[in-house]
């Protein structure tokens, strides 16, 4: 199959995924059921056809309104959609037709989601956390079962117990979502002591580990301190600026969701960039 016909198809089916991230980044933080009603206009109630709902044409042909009471649509869910088709498309180039390419491409997908509704909620629903993890618990197995040798994890790792000498045998996805997320546990613990408040919620450490299940303890680690500084790229103007007070709370689901999709796409470029720049290969 040629190459543009590839991303053709993954652009695709990104897109209608992309379609979908919308009705959970609508539904999830209002706790409605994301099959129940059928998709529908929120202003009028008007259900939605099938030709209303093909992803990019219909906001396109529609101009972003309701067809039937004309009210006006997000442009979020032209570009989520639009989006989420790219990413597929950067999966594809980055891993071909591979079991990496459908556990990233749907663990991706649901970082746009936890991105969209945490900027704007200030929560990262349970659902999308624990499809995360089992995307990478799922992926991790298969790679074992079938002795998929272009997987990332081809064995059995070992989870140390801390403060001793021993360890367990145990699936890297399962020591990743256990490491990464204690370990992020503990700095929520320890800021929140030092600051006199939660620096860290829930929703984060649990998406930590998630992403941790998916690209192990040491690039999720690495995804943090990432997702850190993009935070305070973006926090301090806005602190210059006057947008927010200096303890304000700025969400930092988006910014783990960003760090992790650096890793995924440039980790091991970017550790053996740094393993070279310190002496260490």
């Amino acid at each position: 199959m040629p190459d543009w016909m590839s991303a053709g198809i993954a652009f695709v089916y990104g897109a209608i995924v992309g379609s979908f991230l919308n009705v959970l980044i609508w539904r999830l933080p209002r706790d409605e059921s994301i099959i129940h009603p059928p998709s529908h206009c929120t202003a009028c109630g008007y259900t939605l056809r099938a030709w209303d709902n093909i992803p990019l044409l219909s906001w396109l042909v529609y101009r972003g309104q309701c067809r039937k009471c004309h009210a006006k649509i997000s442009s979020r869910y032209f570009w989520v959609e639009l989006f989420t088709g790219l990413m597929w498309v950067a999966v594809w180039y980055r891993f071909g037709w591979s079991v990496e390419f459908f556990q990233f491409a749907a663990v991706i997908s649901a970082l746009i989601a936890v991105f969209a509704i945490d900027l704007e909620h200030f929560i990262i629903p349970d659902q999308l956390w624990i499809f995360i993890a089992l995307s990478g618990f799922v992926a991790d197995a298969l790679g074992l079962l079938l002795h998929l040798k272009s997987f990332p994890w081809t064995d059995i790792g070992h989870l140390v117990i801390p403060f001793t000498s021993l360890s367990i045998p145990c699936p890297h996805s399962v020591i990743g979502f256990l490491a990464y997320g204690f370990a992020v546990l503990a700095v929520g613990e320890i800021g929140t002591k030092m600051f006199k408040k939660d620096a860290m919620g829930g929703g984060d450490v649990k998406l930590t580990a998630a992403i941790g299940a998916n690209i192990g303890a040491a690039y999720g680690l690495i995804s943090f301190f990432m997702g850190a500084f993009v935070g305070t790229l973006i926090g301090i103007p806005l602190i210059i600026w006057g947008k927010h007070g200096r303890m304000a709370e700025i969400p930092f689901g988006p910014m783990l969701a960003i760090g992790a999709v650096v890793m995924i796409f440039f980790g091991t470029d970017i550790v053996n960039w740094w393993l070279g720049y310190a002496g260490l290969r």
